[in-house]
């Protein structure tokens, strides 16, 4: 196309390297025909012919490639979007997992540090042990003062300051009592039992203000109102327990609501455990000891008016461990007279006499105090 030679030609042929005399050039004119001056030939010189269908050509290959590219990245960016979306998803759930994971790790851990720093103390375990006795004794003072006690020697025994908040409440030390309850609340601990002590508390300062404060004692809210909403939050959260009916009953009672109170304490009987009762429980110890320590003679019915309900049980089971049937009827003729008839029955059942039962005498008494079973 763009041939050297025929550039070279071209050039001699328009610029001769000599200038001819007059006559020469005269004649030469004559005899030989002037040659037509071709143009300098170069790339435009095919555009001319093909430019319209370069032009063409190339247009459409752009529009096709530009529609090609655009069509290309549209689906490129999509494939980023997708990719982007399922990504974050993942993410997502990665992050929600090992979120729950790390959320419940930390729990186990508490429960378990927690069940480590409360573990009872022996020292600790047989100061509240005392307290316990003061607390059932009455005597609620030296109750209140053994449970500081067993404060100072373990300060993260379980349910401490509502041992305290409930023993100095007791005593009459209703500011001690509400600050041991107040603390109790806060740390979660018997907080359920605190909340109740607490509304019973309020409800007695605002019966006792009353003439001074109002009909609500000064308070916004009505107290009765709130101690009532405490007792059922309790009763609906432990619905077995007895004694709550038996305290929601007794605030009825005072303010003369009889019918009330006489249905709570029917809810109460129908919940009460035979196991709970005191001299239940103590007649069980008395039996339990004699089984690991047998008695070494009958006991002497000449104390028989003198004995307890519990001693009667186990003065009973001392006879029978010396061959002595009769005797032990006496004995539990004497303690049916102290003992509820459930909770009677109850001690029979008791696996302290059970190598006894063919006895004729025993079996004999049995029958006739337990006709259903």
């Amino acid at each position: 196309m763009n041939n050297p030679e025929s550039r070279q030609e071209s050039d001699e042929l328009e610029l001769p390297d000599e200038k001819p005399n007059g006559d020469n050039f005269t004649e030469s004119l004559k005899t030989e025909p002037q040659p037509i001056r071709r143009r300098r030939s170069d790339q435009s010189s095919y555009r001319g012919l093909f430019g319209n269908a370069i032009n063409r050509d190339k247009s459409s290959g752009r529009s096709r490639s530009r529609g090609r590219m655009s069509s290309q990245w549209t689906t490129e960016r999509a494939m980023v979007i997708a990719c982007f979306v399922l990504l974050l998803g993942v993410s997502s759930v990665v992050g929600y997992w090992f979120g729950k994971k790390s959320a419940i790790l930390p729990k186990v851990d508490t429960r378990v540090q927690k069940y480590e720093e409360i573990a009872p103390s022996p020292e600790a375990e047989a100061l509240v042990d005392t307290a316990f006795a003061e607390l059932n004794g009455g005597d609620f003072r030296k109750a209140f003062l053994g449970f500081q006690k067993v404060q100072s020697a373990q300060s993260t025994f379980p349910g401490i300051d509502f041992l305290l908040g409930n023993s100095a409440l007791q005593a009459g030390e209703v500011t001690l009592a509400k600050e041991s309850l107040e603390r109790s609340i806060i740390k979660g601990e018997m907080d359920a039992e605190a909340r109740v002590l607490m509304s019973l508390i309020t409800l007695d300062e605002s019966e006792n203000n009353k003439n001074q404060r109002g009909p609500n004692g000064g308070q916004i809210t009505d107290p009765l109102v709130t101690a009532e909403s405490e007792l059922r939050r309790y009763a609906l959260s432990h619905p077995s327990t007895a004694s709550i009916y038996r305290k929601w009953a007794e605030i009825h009672r005072q303010r003369g609501s009889y019918r009330t109170a006489a249905d709570l304490l029917h809810k109460a009987v129908l919940r009460a455990d035979a196991a709970d009762d005191i001299s239940f429980l103590s007649a069980k110890e008395i039996l339990t000891k004699l089984q690991n320590q047998p008695a070494k003679e009958a006991p002497s019915l000449a104390t028989i008016t003198s004995l307890s309900g519990e001693q009667a049980m186990g003065a009973a089971l001392g006879a029978l461990q010396n061959k002595s049937g009769s005797d032990a009827v006496f004995f539990l003729e004497r303690a049916k007279e102290y003992f509820p008839p459930r909770v009677f029955e109850e001690l029979m059942k008791d696996s302290a006499f059970d190598e006894y039962r063919s006895e004729p005498k025993l079996e004999k008494f049995l029958k006739s105090v337990t006709p259903h079973s």
